[in-house]
């Protein structure tokens, strides 16, 4: 059959060494020439990896690199130097539809593998497998898929493909087996669906509903004083650096922009990293605080060394230190809230898909007393298209007097497809028809924008 044929050329084993044991899993070639391939996996086969072997179709061990990490999405691209594979194509725009026909290919079981003192060897055949099954849903604004295929150990990685068109609507990531039948999607696979899989092997390019996962930070500087302007210039063009070792994050070099707040309207960025480096003589430091488009701090961290330790080393290693803590800070985050993340970080915003609020991207003061004055703007957000600016102070919403509401019948007022604001600035009065947004829309919206 069609989809035998397609594993025997584009589906391959990967074998990734770490120091916690071996791991296993399948990828998929999705580009090859004469000279190199390019597969997509899952990023938990090759998490904390050393080393990692693709075998393919030829038997032969390769050593492979990683082009593209996604913690978020559970997912990675590889690259090795040898050529020659079939590839696989992704469904674009998805025709899958819940109740369709799929195929699941990998190489699921346990696997005895060789390791040698420079290589690694399998002690077994590598056939994958090829298991039919069903959709069973699109969820996640289509970034992932729920289906039924019986999948096990070894399939994380591997291709669906739609039966009836012979491409990839998506990878497996995992199965949920629980006990009970309270669990929504109990005895169900799970899988990153193809729009999420462009993101992927185009990180740069957002691809319908879905957009880049990578959070992208401009890096400026932020020097105390002239003494320590070409500290902080080092030590600036370091955490860029140190960004691109990142799992989540796309660093943008700031280092022209001279007012550091416009960092994102004048860059992609969705957060601002304000690098600031300092010695005493006797102490070196470092902080790296990391703030919204809005202004909002999120994270601040710093670490101190003693000036006689302060080498270029030592100053990288604390500087690839602090990107790792915000790394984390972020996981924690991912880990903990899929929806949130995996939602308008081009804003900084973290909106669960399935929220039905409407937002205008904006800040307002925090107590009620100043709640009707807008403190901040996101740049390319509903408000902004509005053009309601900081320091405006709206008087009415929909005819009702703000003197009168707390802080959360403002908001209230505010989550509606159209409001019409009367507005104060300058001593002046404004009339703007503010439109708010959903979640579907605002992606739409960064994804026209950016």
């Amino acid at each position: 059959m069609a989809s035998s044929a397609l594993a025997a050329s584009a589906v391959a084993l990967v074998v990734a060494l770490t120091p916690q044991g071996t791991h296993i899993g399948t990828s998929f070639a999705v580009t090859s020439d004469k000279n190199s391939t390019r597969l997509l996996t899952a990023y938990h086969v090759i998490d904390g990896a050393t080393r990692i072997v693709v075998f393919g179709p030829d038997g032969e061990g390769h050593n492979a690199t990683v082009i593209v990490r996604d913690r978020v999405r559970d997912a990675a691209l590889l690259s090795i130097d040898t050529g020659g594979f079939g590839t696989l194509a992704l469904e674009d725009p998805p025709q899958a539809v819940p109740g369709g026909a799929i195929t699941v290919i990998g190489f699921p079981g346990p696997r005895q593998i060789a390791l040698l003192r420079s290589d690694v060897d399998i002690l077994s055949e590598a056939v994958p497998t090829v298991a039919e099954g069903s959709l069973r849903g699109l969820f996640q604004t289509g970034e992932s898929i729920v289906f039924k295929a019986n999948i096990d150990h070894g399939d994380s990685g591997g291709p669906v493909v739609d039966t009836s068109t012979g491409k990839v609507i998506g990878m497996t990531t995992g199965t949920v087996r629980t006990q009970g039948t309270l669990f929504m999607f109990n005895g169900m696979d799970w899988g990153l669906s193809a729009p999420g899989l462009a993101t992927i092997v185009h990180p740069a390019m957002p691809v319908g509903s879905a957009h880049m996962p990578q959070y992208v930070i401009s890096i400026v500087r932020d020097p105390q004083d002239a003494e320590s302007a070409a500290l902080t210039a080092f030590v600036q063009s370091t955490v860029v650096d140190d960004f691109s070792q990142q799992l989540d994050f796309i660093a943008v070099d700031g280092s022209n922009v001279k007012n550091p707040d416009a960092a994102c309207a004048s860059s992609p960025a969705s957060g601002i990293a304000r690098v600031r480096a300092s010695s005493t003589g006797e102490l070196f430091t470092l902080q790296l605080t990391v703030t919204d488009c809005i202004g909002d701090e999120f994270f601040s961290d710093s670490q101190t060394l003693s000036a006689d330790d302060a080498t270029q080393a030592s100053i990288h290693r604390v500087a690839l230190f602090l990107t790792s803590q915000l790394e984390r800070e972020f996981d924690g985050i991912a880990d903990t809230q899929r929806a949130a993340w995996l939602s308008l970080l081009q804003y900084g915003f973290a909106i669960a898909p399935d929220d039905r609020h409407y937002y205008s991207l904006m800040r307002r003061g925090a107590d009620n007393a100043d709640a009707a004055t807008i403190e901040a703007v996101m740049p390319r957000g509903p408000a902004a298209i509005a053009g309601l600016h900081a320091g405006d102070m709206i008087i009415r919403i929909d005819n009702r007097d703000t003197a009168k509401m707390t802080s959360d019948s403002i908001a209230a007022a505010l989550d509606k497809a159209k409001v019409q604001l009367v507005i104060s600035r300058s001593k002046l009065q404004k009339t703007i028809l503010l439109r708010p947004r959903r979640y579907a829309d605002l992606v739409q919206l960064t994804a026209a924008q950016h």
